[in-house]
């Protein structure tokens, strides 16, 4: 809602066919990107258990960097008022 909404009006000013493609195409990429993640961590099974310990190794320190730069970014923000 917060990004394919405000495009979908705007493309509803244009036709309601261009409201269908932008649709399409935005939950065509969400299957189709989350098929190719399905298969590449399907495929994690077959790797060496030391790779896949390497592989929870980096993924578990991605998140926390990213949960680090949330907290960051949430202090710096302040209160709401």
């Amino acid at each position: 809602a917060l990004v394919l909404g405000p495009a979908a009006a705007a493309a509803w000013s244009e036709s309601p066919a261009h409201v269908a493609a932008l649709i399409g195409a935005f939950y065509g990429v969400m299957v189709v990107g989350l098929a190719g993640f399905i298969v590449l961590a399907s495929g994690a099974r077959l790797l060496e258990p030391r790779a896949q310990r390497g592989l929870i190794l980096a993924s578990a320190a991605v998140l926390a960097v990213l949960g680090v730069c949330q907290l960051i970014a949430s202090i710096r923000a302040g209160p709401r008022p």
